[in-house]
């Protein structure tokens, strides 16, 4: 039998962000637990935690139980590449460091 893993809510939808994005933006519940080696039942929850603050859209597909969800990414973050803006003090911090 498996050990359980545990993992925080904030990382499993972070998880679940990042294998959306690298895997053109779109996946079912099964494919995202697979991605991201959580159970089916956290990546279904995280999920829906996303969709509920419109960051993913979640289209229910016919199937057993509780059905598969079908996940896109409702918008891309233009800022999760570009580097943060440092201020003078974080610079000057940084070089006696």
């Amino acid at each position: 039998m498996k050990t359980p893993i545990r993992v925080s809510p904030e990382d499993a939808r972070a998880m679940v962000l990042a294998q959306l994005r690298s895997h053109n933006y779109k996946g079912k519940t099964s494919e995202l637990a697979e991605w991201t080696g959580l159970p089916s039942s956290v990546v279904r929850r995280a999920a829906l935690y996303l969709a509920s603050r419109q960051q993913v859209v979640a289209v229910l597909l016919p199937g057993r139980g509780k059905g598969e969800y079908l996940f896109h990414l409702q918008q891309l973050d233009l800022f999760e590449d570009t580097p943060q803006k440092v201020s003078l003090l974080q610079r000057i911090k940084r070089w006696f460091q």
